[in-house]
């Protein structure tokens, strides 16, 4: 019998697709906390519910005892007092910001390569030496690079044939760059197109003075 009222007494819906909450992969922030909330309004209703029948209970066998009727009272206030606070949650949660339950805040991935970085950027994180010798080596390190990214050096396009490029490091010889006023800080950015790359500056050693600093 009892097996026959299984087969012929459906599971009710809610039951049905009864799942736990924040379960999706790409889940919003906002999609997540409405559905905890949704949850949370489910079983406190419940349990407060169940905590009413009980006090309601107990204060019709109390008797007239006076204890037995102050408890069921206590009872019944905190239950409702908890669903009050329950729902006011929301009020609270809309006014500090009203994706929280719209189900629209996003909260973006950090991604490797610097703080605020995204793929395909076009960035410099580093500029090795900041200290160079006119005929130097210098290594740019960054996101974005490709053959159409170009270098300027002292406000002036590097020739792009000589420059060895990656996806993360470009590297140029300053022997190939002529500078306006050696023994002076200049500016190093690369460019592609219209992106124009954050811009380090470099001191260029003159000669004279790289051969006694860098003779030790």
């Amino acid at each position: 019998m009892i097996n026959w009222l299984k087969k012929k007494a459906p599971a009710p819906a809610a039951f049905a697709t009864l799942s736990l909450p924040c379960q999706a992969t790409d889940i919003q922030l906002g999609v997540c906390i409405n559905e905890i909330y949704l949850w949370a309004i489910g079983i406190v209703g419940l349990v407060a519910f169940a905590r009413i029948v009980y006090a309601g209970i107990m204060y019709l066998q109390a008797a007239g005892k006076p204890g037995d009727v102050k408890e069921a009272k206590t009872i019944i206030y905190n239950s409702i007092l908890g669903i009050v606070l329950l729902f006011s949650s929301y009020i609270i949660l809309q006014t500090i910001n009203p994706e929280l339950v719209g189900g629209d805040l996003k909260i973006e991935a950090i991604k490797s390569g610097g703080a605020g970085s995204k793929t395909g950027e076009l960035m410099l994180s580093n500029v090795a030496p900041l200290r160079a010798r006119p005929d130097d080596m210098l290594v740019l390190t960054g996101t974005g690079f490709d053959a159409d990214t170009k270098v300027y050096i002292d406000h002036n396009e590097y020739d792009s044939s000589v420059i060895f490029v990656s996806a993360s490091e470009i590297k140029v010889q300053l022997g190939n760059t002529i500078f306006s006023d050696p023994d002076n800080t200049v500016e190093v950015w690369v460019q592609k197109g219209d992106k124009k790359s954050n811009s380090f500056d470099i001191f260029i050693i003159a000669p004279e003075d790289g051969e006694d600093e860098f003779s030790e």
